[in-house]
């Protein structure tokens, strides 16, 4: 079986090294994030229905009854990751992600701003963060092309620069205890982000990652003559454009509405008013998950201009959102078998 992946071609005939054979492991043996959830349930109901007194019903009953206990914080969470997509999806930010990776010439260079311009987004808005590594990626994997830069690398790296830089305001725990009524409320109370995400002690550290996490990158970076680049038809597919509107004399007249900016851009405009003036009351210290949500969610209404260019683009974005929407309840299940046993 070849070490090389469907999508990419290797610039340079090279021999599998150690990051090859650790990358083939992983395609092998490591399963979508359903498997995991399915087997930490079956994992959870054995253990419960063996150490416990608990019978194999109740255990049934637990699940069934604490199912829906995350719905509200799996539809927050969704949306965080939709706005995030819609806004990272937009004509602008497009536009804007294609001129950064003008600027540097060297695959090194590219390398280190593709870490800066994650990283900073990320720590903003980990939904963003994620399209725009997406997004950006594939357009260094495009516009890039014969630079000799690892495509799975630039994955790998925009997977990693998401995940230790996303612990800013937009993380999705210290928002869920920001927000009133959430589900552990009558224990903990109302957290706010200046105890969390805000604390000198996190900023700090996620400074220090800010400078340490391209260095580590640019010292990890696979060579140009192991390289493996995008092959023609990964080409084709990222610079596939999306079909046109037809011209507005050809339009029928909801059709002229939907690619009308009046309505979309006038209520953006409002809920915009509305949130200088709610971080002007409440500073950011003490935003919470909603109004960050209404946050981009206006904003991306502003962005996309059109209720037919919004739509759309929300419409590719639900598919990054589906793992939450279907395994968060069942992790809520599986939190309804365990909490007996511990308050037992």
């Amino acid at each position: 079986m070849s070490s090389v992946s469907p999508g990419i071609r290797p610039v340079n005939g090279a021999a599998p090294n150690i990051t090859d054979r650790f990358t083939e492991w992983s395609l092998n043996w490591v399963p979508d994030s359903m498997v995991f959830v399915l087997t930490l349930t079956i994992i959870v109901f054995l253990m419960a229905l063996g150490l416990t007194s608990s019978s194999a019903l109740d255990l049934v009953n637990d699940y069934g009854n604490s199912f829906w206990l995350l719905l509200t914080f799996s539809m927050q969470l969704s949306i965080l990751m939709v706005t995030g997509f819609v806004v990272a999806d937009s004509k602008p930010v497009k536009s804007g992600l294609i001129w950064l990776l003008s600027i540097p010439k060297t695959a090194k260079g590219t390398m280190i701003l593709f870490c800066i311009v994650v990283g900073i987004v990320s720590w903003f808005h980990w939904g963003i963060g994620s399209m725009v590594g997406m997004i950006m990626g594939r357009e260094l994997a495009v516009r890039k092309r014969g630079l000799g830069i690892h495509y799975p690398f630039i994955c790998a790296t925009s997977y990693g620069v998401v995940n230790i830089m996303c612990n800013g305001p937009s993380q999705s725990a210290p928002l869920l205890i920001a927000t009133p009524g959430h589900f552990m409320e009558k224990t903990i109370g109302l957290v706010p982000l200046t105890t969390t995400a805000l604390s000198p002690f996190l900023l700090t550290l996620m400074l220090v990652f800010f400078v340490t996490v391209p260095i580590v990158v640019i010292l990890v970076m696979p060579s140009k003559e192991r390289a493996v680049e995008i092959d023609d038809d990964r080409y084709n597919e990222f610079t596939a454009t999306l079909p046109k509107d037809p011209e507005k004399k050809a339009m029928r007249h909801a059709e002229r509405w939907d690619r009308s900016w009046v309505l979309q851009s006038t209520l953006g405009g409002v809920m915009f008013v509305w949130v200088c003036y709610t971080i002007g009351n409440k500073g950011l210290g003490r935003l919470d998950m909603n109004s960050l949500n209404f946050f981009f969610l206006t904003l991306s209404m502003i962005l996309h201009r059109t209720p037919h260019a919004f739509m759309e683009s929300v419409k590719r974005a639900v598919s990054v959102a589906y793992g939450i929407m279907i395994q968060f309840p069942m992790y809520a299940g599986i939190f309804g078998m365990i909490n007996p046993c511990l308050s037992g």
